[in-house]
């Protein structure tokens, strides 16, 4: 009796679930009959050229990108060394404005070397520019132009009037405090017009961009290139 009453359960349990599972299936296929009277589907030529223009668009970004990063190395090549020689007259001007603080002969010639070796390094970032036009034409070479101008007037020339021209001539100088201050004051400014290079020279390497060095109290100076 037991064996037949649990015989019946799992007859009725198997025949619900066959019954379930056959309205499911009846279902599906119905959506199934539905959707491809609806939905026209693609032809194989279809597929094959949606495929093929994903394809040509993934190539042609990769290209892209590889054509653009190739760019910016070629600029980077060319314009990393100035970016150095800027660097190095930063480092010497502070170096220069420390040793100027200290009233003593072997610090104060410390500072005309320090001051000779800024030089330098101005000169060689000028020339350097000169040198890195022959390689790039268009609006980037009119953008080296009016950056090697802004190098030999705003911060070479300005070096020999303002910061060795307002030197005290030694320790012995009756105006020192006066010719220290100002001379430092000059170097002050000589340092963030090297920012304002450093920061034009950025924006080339990695943007090919340009963004007219300012002039400290008198806004963007005319230097050529692209008006920014």
């Amino acid at each position: 009796m037991a064996l037949e009453f649990i015989s019946n359960m799992v007859g009725n349990t198997v025949n619900e679930f066959i019954d379930m599972a056959l309205a499911i299936i009846t279902i599906l296929m119905v959506w199934y009959i539905i959707k491809f009277f609806i939905v026209e589907p693609k032809s194989k030529d279809e597929s094959s050229g949606e495929l093929g223009d994903l394809i040509k668009k993934k190539w042609g970004e990769k290209k892209e990108k590889a054509e653009k990063e190739s760019k910016r190395k070629d600029r980077e090549k060319h314009l990393d060394p100035i970016r150095g020689f800027i660097i190095h007259t930063q480092n010497h001007a502070e170096e220069m404005s420390d040793a100027l603080h200290t009233k003593s002969t072997s610090a104060f010639n410390q500072a005309k070397s320090e001051l000779s070796t800024l030089q330098t390094n101005i000169s060689s970032s000028r020339r350097a520019l000169r040198a890195a036009k022959i390689h790039f034409s268009g609006d980037l070479r009119n953008d080296l132009q009016g950056l090697h101008h802004y190098v030999e007037t705003t911060l070479e020339d300005y070096t020999t009037a303002q910061v060795k021209g307002n030197m005290p001539a030694n320790i012995a100088d009756p105006g020192w405090d006066t010719k220290v201050r100002t001379t430092t004051n000059c170097i002050r400014e000589l340092r963030i017009r090297c920012g304002y290079v450093l920061k034009t020279l950025d924006k080339l390497i990695e943007k090919g961009e340009y963004e007219a060095p300012t002039i400290p109290g008198t806004g963007p100076g005319p230097y050529g290139g692209r008006t920014p």
